[in-house]
């Protein structure tokens, strides 16, 4: 049974290897389809946890290693991706916002981690490939006066860039990109934490309603809250003085006898 299903995994593996094709197709529409439909699925408890660990384990890198092929491009020259180019890829940010707002305002998240690490991966790839780029060419740009020369223009073959310049920009594209993992990281775990004290709050308010306000326990010490003997005192004492008043109010007014002769 198992060679079976090795030798199955096999053929499959050589068929999309040799249909390269076929595969981005298929990983760009599990890119742009998969974290919408865990959502949708999460939310209607009809989630797998093996589906998720599959598009995690199987899915996942061979995305991760795609967008890292586009980000640093193998070629002759090793020139960055063209304002034309890299602005293409700003649309990969849509599929990631259904499971950033899950990850951030849902009461309930089956997988945080997970999501996480699917959120913080796919957003540093795709934050590269978008505004750390930007700032590569704004750097270059400040610090030479001028952008880069691609082919076409000046050159025969490669980019014309100063070496100094470019690794300054390429440092400055780095720190950026740190800097927007770091501010993820710190707005996932400030959102599950917010989504947790709501959840707190919520069950707090109805325990409130279900034991009612006579049932309610003190904040000193957790006993039920009782009326003081004073109070009491004072409730009764103000019971009589009413009554005293009301008895005076109804009496009548008694003639006083007259004097005899």
């Amino acid at each position: 049974m198992v060679g079976e299903v090795n030798r199955v995994l096999g053929d499959l593996l050589n068929f999309l290897t040799d249909n390269l094709s076929l595969l981005g197709m298929l990983v760009s529409f599990a890119y742009v389809i998969g974290p919408s439909w865990m959502v949708f699925l999460e939310k209607r408890d009809k989630l797998s946890r093996l589906g998720v660990w599959l598009y995690a384990l199987v899915v996942m890198p061979i995305m991760v290693m795609g967008l890292w092929a586009l980000l640093l491009p193998d070629t002759y020259c090793n020139d960055p991706l063209q304002h034309s180019e890299f602005r293409m890829f700003y649309p990969l940010w849509l599929p990631l916002f259904p499971l950033l707002v899950h990850q951030h305002r849902s009461p309930e998240v089956q997988h945080p981690f997970l999501y996480g690490i699917m959120l913080l991966v796919f957003g540093l790839l795709v934050f590269a490939l978008t505004f750390g780029y930007e700032v590569l060419h704004l750097t270059y740009q400040n610090i030479e006066g001028s952008g880069i020369v691609f082919s076409g223009a000046r050159a025969w073959e490669c980019a014309v860039k100063d070496a100094d310049a470019y690794v300054t920009a390429s440092r400055a594209m780095g720190g950026s990109v740190a800097g927007f993992g770091l501010l993820l990281l710190t707005t996932m775990a400030f959102g599950r934490r917010r989504a947790g004290m709501r959840v707190e709050d919520d069950n707090g308010d109805n325990r409130g309603e279900r034991e009612g306000p006579g049932d309610a326990d003190d904040t000193d010490g957790g006993r039920q809250s009782r009326p003081s003997r004073l109070s009491r005192w004072s409730r009764r004492r103000q019971r009589g003085n009413v009554g005293d008043d009301a008895s005076e109010v109804d009496e009548p007014k008694r003639k006083k006898p007259m004097p005899k002769m």
